[in-house]
């Protein structure tokens, strides 16, 4: 236990591979990262198979991710420790990383605010942070864009979206979502993983509802599943 204690305290080492970090890394190492396979949808924004699978559904000015999630891989490993083993800082690593990468295209033009998709606040209270808040963090360090994170609420708790089918997502958080607060003209959603969209598509539905909804929306995520 006493050992398990210090490498908590005292890891230096990459959240991926567990290397020790050299110089200028944080998180993970360089070779780790380039091992990740980035998606480039910032590039095309319109055309790309995250913006595809909300196009039709809900107003969406682009869609980017940054990097496929693959299962039993690297980039799975870091979401587990991420979300599951009290490591905050990597989703601020990653978003940060996200940041600069979006920076490199026209994805960010006319965004005026980040939007993290929320926690129920029971599930955050038990995890101790919302992973999509700390992303949220970390693309604004990077793109000096403020994050709004009162702005989208969830009203109602939700089951894990992990085993169920697309259409049981959908019905999970069908109305889980609430705007609480005049939403500025271009926002940008911000969730950790996305595998069908759905619970961003609730995210769009509930801004969407307001007197004044934002003229651009955009979402965004460190994670995507390939479609299937």
């Amino acid at each position: 236990m006493l050992q398990d204690l210090l490498n908590l305290v005292f890891f230096d080492g990459c959240v991926s591979c567990g290397n020790t970090l050299a110089k200028g890394e944080s998180q993970v190492c360089l070779t780790c990262l380039s091992q990740l396979e980035p998606t480039h949808f910032h590039l095309k924004q319109k055309e790309n198979d995250l913006y595809f699978r909300f196009a039709g559904k809900v107003p969406i000015a682009g869609a980017s991710g940054l990097f496929y999630f693959d299962k039993k891989g690297r980039f799975e490993k870091l979401i587990h420790a991420f979300k599951y083993k009290d490591m905050p800082e990597i989703g601020q690593f990653l978003g940060e990383y996200f940041g600069e990468t979006l920076k490199s295209s026209s994805f960010l033009e006319g965004i005026e605010a980040i939007l993290p998709v929320p926690l129920h606040p029971r599930k955050e209270l038990v995890r101790g942070y919302n992973q999509s808040e700390k992303i949220a963090e970390g693309l604004q360090l990077a793109s000096h864009i403020p994050m709004q994170k009162n702005l989208l609420k969830r009203v109602r708790k939700t089951e894990t979206q992990a085993l169920k089918s697309k259409s049981e997502r959908w019905d999970n958080v069908a109305d889980a979502f609430a705007a609480h607060q005049k939403p500025p003209k271009g926002v940008l959603i911000i969730d950790d993983v996305i595998t069908t969209g759905a619970t961003i598509e609730a995210c769009i539905r509930a801004l969407m509802a307001q007197d004044n909804p934002p003229e651009i929306i955009k979402v965004g995520s460190i994670g995507v599943r390939k479609a299937m």
